[in-house]
């Protein structure tokens, strides 16, 4: 559903850089942690919230396939309802309109993908019979 709305995640990458570099703003300032303008606690060379570790990342090569599918389906939860949190962030904060109308779009996006998501967890996890 998201490409359908024009929504992957290159392409959201590729807006938001382009409204940095419209307005002026560099994407990351040497001494500033990450999301600083959104009160959100992150250290300064730490990774975005819901970002996968390397580790769990290769574990996925490894893993019993039903067992990589689970994993995986966590992990994707995790990292959508940090980007639905990070958006609704931007929301409160009332960023700039264009941000306005993106933010509001990965929130009710990002949440319908978990609630897929969590169904298909719970499709995996539930015992047949």
């Amino acid at each position: 559903e998201w490409k359908r709305n024009g929504y992957c995640p290159s392409t959201q990458i590729g807006m938001m850089g382009g409204w940095l570099d419209a307005w002026g703003l560099h994407r990351t300032r040497s001494g500033i942690a990450p999301m600083a303008w959104s009160g959100m606690s992150m250290a300064i060379g730490s990774t975005m919230p819901g970002i996968a570790s390397d580790e769990d990342v290769r574990s996925l090569r490894t893993l019993p396939v039903a067992d990589a599918d689970r994993m995986y389906l966590h992990l994707m939860i995790a990292h959508h309802r940090a980007g639905v949190e990070m958006a609704a962030t931007a929301l409160k904060v009332g960023v700039r309109s264009p941000v306005d109308s993106f933010a509001s779009s990965i929130v009710t996006s990002q949440r319908a993908e978990i609630r897929t998501m969590t169904e298909m967890l719970r499709l995996r996890t539930s015992t047949p019979g």
